[in-house]
């Protein structure tokens, strides 16, 4: 007898069966919370009637994306082509320190330029995808199985005031971070580690405020969420800091990554 394919409610279940492993490392854990998109295409795939939900937010970040791509572009371009001439100039300033100058200084043009791309990233889809990015939450939960009464709708209203918070914690950390880059010698790095690990979290803790939020967790209640399960947080939020910068596949797991939070939520502890 020719087996039955898995009817479409056992297939919407199956990527949110299995259980986080808590004797995992740190950096599976990372893994795992990087490879939430991943696992929110694969289960977009199995039920396509949630592609309407997932268009809108899709062709909004195509557009975004592009947008702050090309900024970033020409501000690298301007840096070689102005910036870095002055360093190969003779003068009373050694080699080295000549050197060490410019990678300073490209260190904190790296975290001012990407920390001004992201700010405006983050304004314009917190914004714009965020609301559909809440509709697509509430439905892929809903196909899992909860109650849609259990599930608070994400207004509007709310995604603008969740933006503007994100955006002050943004602002505050590649401040903070821009001045230890000016820092001689290990300014730069740990500037560099630090921003982009704080950046990560938020972009993480952003993601899973879907599933969160839903189910009326206040913020504090989501930070330490979060902060208990960060490199959950840190490898999630990683997958959608390297997306928001890769034109049109970026835009794809970029909304992926909305359907991934809500499968890895329910695969934690």
């Amino acid at each position: 007898m020719t087996p039955h394919p898995p009817s479409d409610a056992a297939a919407s279940r199956e990527p949110a069966e299995s259980t986080s492993d808590p004797r995992a490392t740190a950096w599976e854990r990372f893994q795992e919370g990087a490879a939430a998109p991943m696992l929110g295409w694969r289960f977009l795939k199995q039920r396509p009637a949630l592609w309407r939900y997932a268009v809108a937010p899709l062709i909004a970040n195509l557009l975004i994306t592009g947008l702050v791509l090309l900024l970033l572009i020409l501000t690298a371009l301007w840096f070689l082509s102005v910036v870095h001439p002055w360093f190969q100039q003779e003068g009373e300033w050694p080699v080295w320190l000549r050197w060490t100058a410019e990678i300073l200084l490209g260190a904190v043009m790296v975290i001012a330029s990407v920390g001004t791309a992201l700010l405006l990233w983050k304004l314009l889809t917190g914004i714009l995808c965020g609301y559909f990015y809440g509709l697509l939450a509430k439905e892929v939960e809903i196909m899992l199985g909860v109650a849609p009464e259990e599930l608070k709708d994400l207004s509007f209203l709310y995604q603008v005031i969740d933006t503007v918070y994100d955006l002050a914690a943004l602002i505050a950390t590649h401040a903070v971070f821009l001045v230890v880059g000016l820092f001689p010698l290990v300014g730069g790095p740990l500037a560099l580690v630090g921003d982009f690990s704080v950046t990560w979290y938020i972009f993480g803790r952003d993601y899973l405020d879907y599933p969160l939020a839903m189910r009326g967790m206040r913020r504090r209640e989501k930070s330490r969420y979060c902060l208990d399960r960060l490199p959950h947080t840190l490898g999630l939020g990683a997958t959608v800091f390297v997306m928001s910068f890769v034109p049109i596949i970026g835009s794809v797991f970029l909304t992926t990554a909305a359907v991934g939070a809500v499968l890895l939520h329910r695969r934690l502890p």
